[in-house]
């Protein structure tokens, strides 16, 4: 391999291949604590700077691994030798435009980065992953993010208009429009959405942005029972209010991070319950007392009424920052579950989590976006003992969604914690056969298996 390092190093140039031993780890290791290995990282500077590594790893069979901010869950964006492609250094953005209502740009921008840009024009990108502060664009694109906004504005896939792409061929290809309506025969854009770096490089995306609204207001509860919470979330909808978001936290999720952000939880509080609710000025008051009257009729022992604005926003705060509080306390890693399931089978799901809970008799938080069914409950692991019940417990919740018509992953990817889950999910429903289609599709992008091998099939 040195021989073809030193090869690599002709082509790029010096400055933008690295091989020193902490460049290696950092980039081999994600927040779930997936530990893989690299033999050389690339920082690419330009769209020439992908062709040129993916051609050099498809003449010599190198594996080449695409990383944003490697901020991924679930093994999506961890190497297993080979070459670490880092497009953190590509992130400008080449247009805003506002009468059109889109952005071109570049892979390594930051979510939160591009949403400072766009306030000032009094736009923002309404996808909105908790880890917006660290998550690129590129690596949100290819893990198919969704966020705190999903209740009202789904997932990036609905936002993502047009791509460049650099395919496993070393070829760049331009797929999808800079309109809302586009319709190119076969959706190669959504195709790459969601693929994990499997079929090729995202080198340029094209996005539909939004209006920032005119007003929002933050709404809190907190249930003695987390079936009342359930109720108020399914009575909210019922009451024809479509929430900018919808959030909870379980009592293990707010005990263990509400010390760290200085906010006492109400007596009696087994679940908290976080409504964003966007609207004109002159509206926004009104249907921010319906959602407060739904939430008191359905249990609430408190609401944003008995808390000052401070608290409100730490409550927020804790439902932020539960992943990565979890992570940092967690002795050894922490597994993350990312399951949907209808919302009306919400109640059932919620059930049979606190059973396995209780069979395992591990840390186990629970925590998500309620409005869509998507929630996270996360697993502690402080031991080996730990370890090998997480992986049972990440298996059985995952099952438990699938036999309730949902699915094992909803915004996070599969990577490699969730293939054996994926291929129970569409066994299960009578169509193996879907797994050997994926194949054949990346067999045409990717004909030598080089991108990210060993994620999702």
């Amino acid at each position: 391999m040195s021989n073809k390092i030193r090869e690599l190093f002709s082509i790029l140039g010096g400055d933008k291949v690295f091989t020193d031993p902490f460049d290696l780890i950092s980039h081999s290791t994600d927040p779930g604590g997936i530990r893989g290995h690299v033999d050389a990282v690339v920082r690419a500077e330009s769209v020439d700077d992908v062709i040129a590594t993916v051609r050099f790893c498809r003449k010599y069979k190198i594996p080449l691994t695409p990383q944003g901010a490697l901020s991924s869950l679930t093994g999506s964006a961890v190497p297993f030798g080979g070459i670490v492609l880092d497009l953190q250094k590509m992130c400008k953005i080449e247009e805003i435009n506002i009468e059109d209502s889109y952005v071109v740009v570049e892979p390594g921008l930051r979510v939160e980065e591009l949403n400072e840009e766009l306030k000032k024009h009094g736009f923002y990108f309404p996808v909105d992953p908790t880890s917006s502060a660290v998550a690129t664009i590129g690596g949100a694109i290819a893990s198919g993010a969704g966020g705190i906004r999903g209740a009202k504005f789904g997932t990036i896939r609905d936002w993502t208009l047009g791509l460049d792409v650099v395919i496993g061929t070393g070829d760049l290809i331009k797929v999808g429009c800079r309109t809302v309506k586009c319709r190119q025969g076969y959706d190669l854009t959504r195709l790459f959405v969601g693929s994990e770096g499997t079929l090729g490089v995202i080198v340029k995306a094209v996005l539909q942005i939004h209006p920032i609204p005119e007003a929002v207001n933050r709404i809190v509860a907190f249930f003695s029972e987390y079936r009342d919470g359930v109720r108020a979330v399914r009575e909210i909808k019922k009451a024809k209010i479509v929430p900018l978001a919808m959030e909870f936290m379980d009592k293990a999720t707010m005990d263990l991070v509400s010390k760290f952000v200085g906010f006492e939880i109400p007596p009696k509080s087994e679940f908290a319950l976080i409504v964003d609710v966007d609207a004109p000025k002159e509206s926004i008051g009104r249907i921010s007392e319906e959602v407060e009257l739904i939430l008191k009729r359905c249990g609430a022992v408190i609401t944003s009424s008995d808390l000052s604005k401070e608290e409100i926003e730490k409550v927020f705060v804790m439902r932020k920052s539960a992943t990565s509080t979890i992570i940092n306390t967690s002795k050894i890693a922490s597994f993350s579950e990312d399951v949907t399931v209808p919302p009306s089978k919400l109640p059932e799901l919620m059930a049979e989590i606190y059973k396995i809970k209780e069979k395992y008799n591990i840390n186990l938080f629970v925590f998500g976006h309620i409005a869509d069914g998507n929630i996270h409950p996360r697993v502690a692991i402080n031991s080996e003992e730990d370890f090998e019940k997480a992986k049972k417990v990440f298996r059985e919740i995952g099952i438990k969604a699938i036999e309730m018509g949902g699915t094992t992953s909803g915004e996070h990817g599969i990577g490699i914690m969730k293939k054996d889950l994926l291929k129970y999910e569409f066994e299960s429903r009578g169509s193996p056969i879907a797994l050997e289609i994926m194949r054949k599709i990346k067999r045409i992008f990717d004909p030598d298996n080089i991108m990210n091998p060993g994620k999702i099939i």
